[in-house]
């Protein structure tokens, strides 16, 4: 029961942390910092001690009962938080809703992992992680074995010559496909592919696809492996245009871990 309210749980807070935005997007009126400022208001200051209050039992006297030194960090970290959402808002709008929040979690994702070890590579402390044992255990390298193979970029391009000739059509994707083969290491020893697509919302289903027929057959992959295919299309991204990114993932590391959910993890982190 403790598993299936941490998956529903989980569930909510992914819900509401992609979709906070959307009503920011309605709001016509007001410059960003304005209805930024309100939002905060209510998700940093009203929403958080309401909630605490209503679920922690005593959570007044456990604030009350709080020392100093604790209370200090906790606010110096808070600030830092804060800090950082403000940066994510910012990112977010000036990305878009799809881009920003693909191009800051990543961000979140790595620097979550790394930084963290890094510390406790200095600072050493019972049950944590260090950067050393990333690089030197089974399961570390599943975290950073994320190889990114190639990366292409296409553009549209239409040519009408005339009645003389034939018009020349060079899709997007089709383009980027080129474009990444053209600079793709080896994909034979690959056990696990993930492929990335991020277009306009020009970008088209069937064209898509087929791009991604011919990035696979181009790379040789082989049969038995796994592919986990991602597409972005977003009015944010310039319109006719495409990017890909082929990531690489050798899941024989796995082997030296029984932990399944790890691996899945990093099949999405790194998409």
């Amino acid at each position: 029961m403790q598993v299936l309210l941490g998956v529903i749980f989980h569930f909510i807070g992914g819900f509401a942390s992609g979709s906070f935005y959307m009503p920011y997007k309605k709001v016509k009126q007001w410059k960003w910092e304005s209805y930024w400022i309100i939002g905060g208001l209510f998700s940093w200051l009203v929403v958080p001690p309401l909630a605490a209050w209503l679920t922690v039992p005593g959570f007044s006297d456990i604030i009350k009962a709080t020392g100093p030194e604790v209370l200090k960090y906790t606010v110096l970290f808070g600030v830092l938080w804060g800090f950082g959402g403000l940066t994510y808002g910012l990112g977010v709008r000036y990305l878009g809703m799809s881009l920003g929040n693909s191009v800051v979690l990543g961000f979140c994702s790595a620097f979550g992992a790394l930084v963290p070890s890094i510390y406790y590579n200095f600072n050493p402390t019972e049950g944590k992680t260090t950067l050393n044992d990333l690089l030197t255990t089974g399961w570390g390298q599943i975290v950073l074995g994320g190889v990114i193979l190639c990366t292409g970029s296409g553009k549209e391009l239409y040519k009408d010559p005339g009645t003389t000739t034939d018009a020349v059509i060079v899709l997007s994707s089709f383009d980027a496909v080129k474009n990444a083969v053209s600079n793709a290491k080896s994909a034979m020893t690959s056990t696990s592919l993930v492929l990335n697509f991020a277009g306009s919302t020009d970008s088209q289903v069937l064209e898509v696809l087929e791009s991604i027929r011919k990035l696979i057959l181009s790379l040789d992959v082989p049969t038995k492996t796994k592919i986990t295919f991602n597409s972005i299309s977003s009015s944010d991204v310039q319109p006719l245009t495409t990017s890909v990114t082929v990531i690489s993932f050798d899941e024989k590391l796995a082997a030296t871990t029984t932990n399944d959910v790890i691996l899945s993890s990093i099949d999405k982190a790194i998409a």
